[in-house]
């Protein structure tokens, strides 16, 4: 499995839309769907503002992990705030299985050590228990149970925070 990851940019706006659109419905079903005006290149173009907005800022790097040329994941520190970032990923329903997920993990660990960060956090909502396998493979621990503090497609969904201190 070849992949590499790039931060995200301008230029990756139309790659990035078709990413989005051909799993939207595969996302949807754990997380809360996007508004649709984001599902148009003036969205996306807009999204990846306000990202690059938050990267100049030092609150947030946003990447894009591509295999064989075509994005497969997306992968962020996110509400980066003195040495703590929380983390995300979304994989392609196509790539779901294959370690990208992992390899997501992984990269934000690195990148999170070159940015001097100290501590990393992810939620995990119950519908999605694939996540927490994969952060436990890269040494996060449980820390923290929010009992149905989440909504999603009209159910209640616990959370979960994990969190790996950076050496």
């Amino acid at each position: 499995m070849c992949i590499h990851f790039e931060l995200v940019s301008h230029r990756h706006a139309r790659a990035l839309l078709q990413f989005e659109c051909a799993s939207r419905g595969f996302f949807e079903r754990y997380i809360a769907a996007r508004p649709a005006e984001f599902y148009s290149e003036a969205g996306v173009h807009a999204h990846i503002e306000s990202m690059l907005t938050l990267s100049q800022q030092k609150h947030g790097q946003f990447y894009l992990a591509f295999r064989a040329g075509e994005i497969v994941a997306r992968a962020n520190l996110n509400k980066i705030t003195g040495g703590d970032a929380e983390i995300g990923y979304r994989v392609s329903e196509q790539a779901v299985g294959h370690g990208i997920g992992s390899a997501c993990v992984g990269y934000l660990v690195e990148a999170a050590n070159g940015l001097g960060l100290q501590t990393m956090s992810a939620i995990v909502m119950s519908n999605n228990r694939a996540s927490e396998y994969v952060l436990r493979k890269h040494r996060f621990e449980w820390v923290q149970s929010q009992p149905n503090a989440y909504q999603h497609q009209g159910k209640s969904l616990h959370g979960f925070v994990y969190a790996l201190s950076l050496s």
